[in-house]
């Protein structure tokens, strides 16, 4: 796992975030671009937990790509959590990653509140493999990830 730790990393995370969606504020409308072969739902619940991970990292070995990219969108990453906390919810996991580091991530306190960390304060999550094979995206007002 290696986390990104500088806004320039954000904002090429950002940048690969936005070409893989269109217009995510029309979520759960079909987001994606190009259209996916495959579209589905998930409840928002599952995004931090280990079947949600051993689902991205079976994509990964199934379409041959090394890992993915998991970033919160809101709250906003720069004017939120790097602000406040001078740290960035955003990190990148390679498919040999296990679930203990992914938790840990998701999990963690960014400094002073363990309310604040991913998995109970991240209102919109997308994750993008490597070479944007496949994508997710959630929120948490709809409860759902697509």
């Amino acid at each position: 796992m290696e986390q990104l730790q500088s806004i320039a990393g954000l904002k090429r995370c950002s940048d690969q975030i936005r070409s893989t969606f269109s217009n995510m504020d029309r979520f759960p409308s079909n987001i994606f671009r190009p259209q996916p072969a495959l579209y589905s739902f998930l409840d928002y619940g599952y995004v931090t937990g280990e079947a949600f991970f051993a689902l991205l990292k079976n994509l990964c070995a199934t379409l041959d790509e090394g890992g993915f990219t998991l970033l919160v969108t809101s709250p906003d990453p720069e004017s939120y959590y790097f602000k406040q906390f001078h740290w960035l919810p955003a990190a990148s996991f390679s498919r040999n990653d296990d679930f203990k580091t992914f938790a840990e991530f998701v999990t963690h306190d960014p400094g002073g509140s363990p309310a604040d960390a991913i998995a109970y304060r991240a209102d919109k999550i997308a994750i993008v493999s490597d070479k944007s094979a496949f994508a997710a995206y959630g929120t948490r007002s709809t409860e759902l990830v697509a």
